[in-house]
């Protein structure tokens, strides 16, 4: 008696919104894992044949958020570690999800021109501040972000308050070309927000 010999799988006979599922779970990073989601991304899949690339580069670098240049911004960003930023001009259209981290303390590399430019219209932006001595400065720094428009979800946290995070996540997700209205602090310490003196409080 004859034995049939078993057919080879072939992948790209997978109705597309399977191949889209598996593409998910090998090209995207689970939400804050940073550098620990290494191990789960499967970028090797985009080798295997022109189609698969054309199908998949899409969720690579449309559904992860990628770390901006702390300069350069959308120029070299990374999405797991520095050293493999990603240099294609071609590539970097496709990113539409950007994390930037804001030093308080220090004066920035870039100005509300630059980021403006860099992230406005992007559906996502996270942005992280942080100073090195608590308590050194305040957000004035924060307000070159403003000029930021369209952005399809904005998260502000860390070194900032509750109420000027929202209020700067609001800000940037106005329409283009719609105006921000001045922040006006509520309770103790009401008014606008202010630039912190370092050289006659300190903190650098």
């Amino acid at each position: 008696m004859a034995t049939t010999s078993p057919q080879p799988f072939s992948f790209l006979a997978l109705p597309p919104e399977i191949r889209n599922k598996i593409y998910l779970l090998l090209l995207t990073c689970p939400p804050g894992r940073g550098r620990t989601a290494i191990g789960t991304l499967n970028p090797s899949i985009l080798s295997t044949n022109s189609q698969i690339w054309t199908e998949a580069q899409g969720i690579l670098y449309g559904d992860n958020v990628f770390t901006a240049h702390p300069s350069l911004l959308n120029s070299m960003p990374h999405l797991l570690h520095t050293s493999k930023p990603i240099l294609s001009h071609r590539v970097i259209q496709q990113i539409q999800r950007y994390r930037l981290r804001m030093r308080l303390d220090c004066d920035p590399f870039y100005d509300a021109e630059a980021l403006a430019k860099a992230f406005s219209g992007v559906e996502v932006l996270e942005i992280e501040v942080w100073q090195a001595q608590y308590g050194s400065c305040d957000e004035g720094l924060l307000e070159i972000f403003r000029g930021i428009r369209g952005v399809g979800k904005a998260r502000v946290w860390g070194s900032v308050s509750g109420e000027y995070a929202h209020y700067l996540e609001r800000s940037m997700m106005c329409e283009a070309g719609a105006a921000s209205p001045c922040f006006e602090r509520k309770g103790k310490g009401a008014g606008r927000v202010g630039r912190y003196d370092v050289w006659i409080h300190g903190g650098r």
